[in-house]
């Protein structure tokens, strides 16, 4: 809930910014000139927030890695139940930033519906125009109308292929980012095992030395 809000949030002071403090005309076009504009944009932000939290989510996996360790390493089979844990926790790290994977889609989609509907509507007025006159400068008039209006229906595909592709590189980032946390911190904890038990394996033969002679002094004496 609180990533929702916080993608309401900035989606609404950017288009504060876009309307009191931008000093591009352009720009102001671009994201405010249609509805579907407005909805592309904010669909990106939110799916930059939503990414954004569940890579906060994945930072706090440490704490849990530490209990569970613990447990695994009191069990038998450690390495194997390490790589099954391993293996769990990656499927439900794909599984929460695949969910995310849907805005990056629904941004390029709606911004070429929004580009194709405009165009559609460009057609049917321009029709419509040509239809009821047959001055001359009054169709070119009409003309130029027609092609601004198709530069302003186009700003939603635009807007729809720029933040398709920023969430889509944020999410995926995020993505291997916590896969390669987990996988490097389970791999350090396996290291360190089987170091330990290298140490282990180490001492035991030397401790089974001291102990045979020892027995053979008290045997002489």
């Amino acid at each position: 809930m609180k990533a929702i809000l916080a993608g309401v949030g900035i989606t609404a002071v950017w288009y504060g910014l876009m309307l009191y403090v931008n000093p591009f005309p352009r720009l102001e076009q671009m994201f405010c000139g249609s509805f579907a504009s407005v909805i592309v944009s904010f669909a990106g932000f939110l799916g930059l927030s939503l990414s954004a939290k569940t890579l906060m989510t994945q930072r706090n996996l440490g704490s849990d890695f530490e209990k569970v360790m613990r447990i695994i390493g009191d069990a038998p089979g450690t390495l194997s139940n390490i790589e099954v844990y391993r293996n769990f926790v990656c499927d439900r790290i794909r599984k929460d930033f695949g969910f995310l994977k849907v805005f990056p889609n629904f941004c390029v989609v709606f911004g070429l519906l929004g580009t194709l509907v405009g165009i559609a509507q460009g057609v049917d007025t321009l029709a419509g125009l040509w239809a009821g006159t047959t001055d001359i400068i009054a169709m070119k008039s009409e003309i130029s109308q027609f092609l601004r209006y198709l530069a302003k229906a186009f700003d939603s595909a635009i807007l729809g292929l720029l933040f398709g592709i920023i969430t889509a590189v944020a999410i995926n980032l995020a993505q291997r980012w916590s896969e390669k946390k987990v996988i490097g911190y389970l791999s350090d904890k396996v290291k360190n095992m089987l170091i330990e038990w290298d140490k282990a394996l180490e001492t035991q033969p030397s401790e089974g030395k001291t102990g045979g002679s020892g027995t053979g002094d008290r045997s002489r004496n």
